[in-house]
Order: C-alpha cells, then sequence, then structure tokens
C-alpha cells in the first residue's frame, strides 16, 4: 500500500461523505429553529426529550474532538494510564444518579447555578457561574482547535482559516436549533463517531499487510501499560490520573451545566437517571476505542517507519496524518465527518448551556423585562457572542507547542484551583450537610483562593506544595483546595458564623431513598438486618 501524497487526501467520493453530513446538520438546525418560542423551549425543551436521548447527548457533549485526537495522541505517545482517569466517571455517575439528580429537578428551573443562590445566597451563584463561564470558554476553544488540527493536516489549509469557517458553521447551527435541534444531532453524531473509531480499529487490525502485528508491537513495547503501583502524587503518575479523575467527573457531573441541563430535559427522574447511564456506557466504550486506536498507530508506524513524515513531531497530529494518508477512498471522508460530528457535538452543547447560563444567572434575574419573546432575544445573542470568543480563542490556541491532552489538563487543572476551586465543595455542602451557613462556605471559598494562588505562583514546573515537604503534581490541586474549602467551611459555620439550618428540601435529606440507604447503613452496624418502607423518592 503506497501512501498517499497531500494533494490527494480527499477525493470527490470524501468530500460527498462530508457534505451530505453538514446537509443534514443544516437541515435539523432549520426544523426545530420555528419551534423555539421561549427559553424554556430553546434551552430545557419543555423537558420533554426522552431520557434515552438525553443520555446519548451527555455522551456526545462530553466527548469530542479532544477525544477523537488528544486520546489517540496521548497513548501513542505514553501508555493508557491516563484510562484511570476516565475509569472513575462510575463511581461519580452512580453517585448522582441516586443522589444529585432528583434534587435538582425539584429546585431549579434552568440553570445549575440557581440551586446556589437559593442555598448560600447570590454570590455563591456567581463564583459558580463564572467558574463554568471560563473552563467552558477554554473547552470550546480545544476542541475547536483540535478539529482544525485535523484538517489541517488531511487538507493541508492554514488552521486559521479551517477555525473560522468551522466555528462559523456550527455557531449557525446552534443558534437556530435550540437544545431540541442539539441532542437530535447529538444522537446521531455520537453513533457516528462510535462508529467511525471501530472503523479505523478494523483497518488497522485487519486490512494491512501488518495484520495483527500492530497490536502486538505496541504490546511488547508498553503502549498498553495502565497501572504503575508506586504511590507518588508529584509525577503524572496512576495515582495522580485516578485521583484527578475523580474529581473531574464528580465537578462534572455534580456542578457542570451541560450535565445538569440535560438531567432537565427527561420528562421524570426515573428517566434522566436512566439517560445518564445509557450516557456512560456509550462514554466507556468511544474511551477504549480511542485510547486502543492510539496504540495501534504507534505499532503500525513503528512497523513502518517509512509511512510516517518526518513533518509529524505531536503524537496528537499521527491519527489525523493516518486519516488522510492511509485510509482509502471514501473511508477517509466518512471519518471526518465522525470527527466533525464530535467536534460539532461538544461545541454546539456547550454554547446552549452557556446560552442557558448566562441568560437565567445574569439577564432574567436582573432584568425588569419579564416579556419571554426578549429572553430568548438575549439568549440567541449570548450564544452568538459567545461562538465569536471561542473562535478567537482557538486561534489563540494554535501558538501552544504542548500536546491538546497536555494543555487542557495543565490549564484545567489551574483555572479549576483558582477560579473553581471550591464549586465541587460549594455543591457538595449544600447537598449533605445542613449546618454550613452562607457566611461558613464564603469563608472558605476566601481561604482556598488565597492559598491556591500563592501555590500556583509559587509551582516549580508542574510542581506545587499545599504543605511544606509533600509536593503533589499540579493536576491534583484542585482536589486539595476543594477539601480545605469543605473543613474550614463547615468548621466556621460551627464557630464564629453559626446560623438556622438549610431547608430540608434543598439537600438529600430530603431525598427518601438517601434516608433509606443511611439508615439501612447504621442498621447493619447495628446488627439489623432490614430497614422499614420508605416513601416513594421526591422530585418530577
Amino acid at each position: 500500500m503506497e501512501q498517499a501524497t497531500p494533494e490527494n487526501y480527499m477525493t470527490w467520493l470524501d468530500w460527498g461523505m462530508i457534505v451530505t453530513y453538514m446537509l443534514f446538520v443544516i437541515a435539523v438546525g432549520s426544523l426545530f429553529a420555528k419551534r423555539q418560542t421561549s427559553t424554556d423551549r430553546y434551552f430545557v425543551a419543555e423537558r420533554k426529550i426522552p431520557g434515552w436521548v438525553a443520555g446519548i447527548s451527555m455522551f456526545a457533549t462530553l466527548l469530542s474532538s479532544f477525544t477523537f485526537i488528544a486520546f489517540p495522541g496521548w497513548t501513542y505517545d505514553h501508555d493508557w494510564q491516563l484510562i484511570l482517569r476516565e475509569s472513575m466517571a462510575p463511581f461519580a455517575v452512580i453517585f448522582c444518579a441516586i443522589l444529585i439528580i432528583p434534587i435538582y429537578r425539584r429546585a431549579i428551573r434552568m440553570s445549575a447555578y440557581e440551586y446556589l443562590e437559593k442555598r448560600f445566597g447570590y454570590i455563591g451563584r456567581l463564583y459558580g457561574t463564572i467558574g463554568f463561564l471560563i473552563g467552558h470558554f477554554i473547552k470550546v476553544g480545544v476542541v475547536l482547535y483540535a478539529l482544525s488540527l485535523t484538517l489541517s493536516t488531511v487538507l493541508g489549509l492554514d488552521t486559521k482559516t479551517i477555525i473560522l469557517i468551522l466555528g462559523l458553521g456550527t455557531l449557525i447551527f446552534t443558534f437556530f436549533g435550540g437544545i431540541e435541534g442539539v441532542v437530535l444531532t447529538e444522537v446521531v453524531q455520537g453513533a457516528l463517531m462510535l462508529f467511525c473509531g471501530l472503523l479505523v480499529i478494523a483497518f488497522l487490525s485487519f486490512k494491512t499487510d501488518t495484520s495483527f502485528a500492530a497490536f502486538s508491537t505496541a504490546w511488547d513495547a508498553g503502549k498498553f501499560k495502565v497501572i504503575d503501583p508506586t504511590f507518588d502524587l508529584s509525577r503524572e503518575s496512576s495515582w495522580v490520573f485516578a485521583l484527578f479523575g475523580l474529581f473531574m467527573f464528580l465537578t462534572k457531573y455534580s456542578t457542570d451545566q451541560t450535565m445538569v441541563q440535560r438531567y432537565l430535559l427527561a420528562p421524570s427522574v426515573k428517566e434522566a437517571v436512566r439517560g445518564t447511564m445509557i450516557g456512560l456506557a456509550c462514554c466507556i466504550l468511544a474511551w477504549v476505542i480511542f485510547f486502543l486506536i492510539g496504540s495501534l498507530l504507534w505499532g503500525f508506524y513503528d512497523l513502518n517507519p517509512g509511512r510516517l513524515s518526518e513533518a509529524i513531531t505531536k503524537g496528537d497530529e499521527v491519527f489525523p496524518y493516518f486519516i488522510g494518508s492511509e485510509l482509502p477512498m471514501g473511508v477517509t471522508g466518512l471519518v471526518m465527518a465522525g470527527l466533525f460530528a464530535a467536534a460539532q457535538s461538544t461545541i454546539s452543547g456547550d454554547l446552549n448551556s452557556i446560552g442557558a447560563c448566562i441568560t437565567s444567572d445574569f439577564y432574567c434575574r436582573f432584568s425588569k423585562s419579564q416579556n419571554a419573546r426578549t429572553q430568548l432575544l438575549m439568549g440567541k445573542m449570548v450564544i452568538l457572542l459567545s461562538g465569536l470568543l471561542m473562535i478567537g480563542l482557538a486561534i489563540l490556541m494554535d501558538l501552544y507547542p504542548g500536546g491538546i491532552a497536555e494543555f487542557t489538563m495543565d490549564v484545567g487543572a489551574i483555572v479549576g484551583a483558582i477560579i473553581g476551586g471550591g464549586l465541587l465543595a460549594l455543591f457538595l455542602m449544600g447537598f449533605f450537610t445542613r449546618r454550613v451557613t452562607k457566611n461558613g462556605i464564603y469563608f472558605g471559598l476566601c481561604c482556598s483562593v488565597i492559598i491556591t494562588f500563592i501555590c500556583v505562583i509559587f509551582k516549580d514546573g508542574k510542581i506545587v506544595s499545599i504543605i511544606p515537604g509533600f509536593p503533589i503534581h499540579l493536576w491534583t490541586l484542585p482536589i486539595f483546595t476543594n477539601i480545605i474549602t469543605m473543613v474550614l467551611a463547615y468548621l466556621a459555620s460551627l464557630t464564629l458564623f453559626r446560623g438556622a439550618p438549610a431547608p430540608i428540601e434543598l439537600t438529600v435529606h430530603g431525598y427518601d431513598l438517601y434516608s433509606k440507604l443511611l439508615l439501612s447503613v447504621k442498621n447493619i452496624f447495628r446488627g439489623k438486618s432490614k430497614a422499614p418502607k420508605a416513601k416513594p423518592p421526591i422530585g418530577r
């Protein structure tokens, strides 16, 4: 099999695949445009989306071109230890499905951060909103940049031009389609992304002259290594990946507007929980697929070193190069369409969530006009402005010298620690205890931000020290800042800032399933085998 030249990467059949996909997306956006008559319809679809559709939408929003490009790039350069981060997702999902989703469905209308105002006042809501907005502006920029990197490799075009064209195209669809258009296309986009990943694995495994040699070569080279038992929190070790993943997914499923918004789409708690589980199953499958692609690519090019261009210097560039230079006519276009789907599903979902967040947390709260038409117009304008900022950020990322995965985790850790260093603590304290007061949580947040800021200023590369003589990796910093926030907030609420207990309906104590579980645990320690019957769970 001869290596294709750059000018032959895309054929008429490949372009046909991409054009067909884009026409479908535009058609869906146009189909739902006339139905968007209020913010409830535009942002939460009046809670009429089937649970399984909402679940696949979660999957498509959570995974993106970052998964499509960065995961193969990581395993190509390293091994499988990063999957320990993803393996923490089931713990977070089960935790949220049982205890958190019912609270949201009875306590908020559109934004996750409405809950924080009810529990801790508007400053808490503002803190959560700002943390979400900054984090997701960075995320959509990364996704768009990853997509442009691939297209640049395959098409030989300037990345900045591609960023501009694709960013505007996705923005137009999101602007008109609303959340209904977003989730419907995400079902197709998620299925297309999984199919394309499996197709690439099949091609690497069966359709080359190396057969299964790529797998065995990568295995012998340690490219499938998952666990390093050495306990060391100061380097990129298995422990760091696992701890970072547990924190990341707890934060994602418990506090992130993109996930919470999808909890609200389903018509009932049961449907929302079922959808969340379906989304998790799809995520696990996708993670394994794209990690495997990176290892197989390493084996393929180790056996065929002459096929890899000397211009390829990053692991992130290998998969895009393979798509363009090794896949046959038609398959290249189909995989490129899958990459389009991966990126657009995340970008459109995030932009819609950003619009919902800003409209609910700022405009609707302070505007004297409660006209549904005006609110909808404001939401659309927010999405438009957010999309333009996303495009600018993606262009700036083109200057970053490292890999996408490394960049995302580095910046995410710093932003997560300084801006959102107590966000998970804020929600967990609100959910699980009635004793933490508004002033107590503010005290904990202020102390945490100060400590974190000092640690970041005096960090040594990716090593920080909260406690002298105990160095930790930068990626674990948000974990410790949230622990500090919880401990200080609870102690301050019991001593310096005591107040009346929070309303029970804003905590898990108002949810009968939690009471039943807690009583069951107590009875186990008391030697009893059964707990009395509990009332049906609260929540719609």
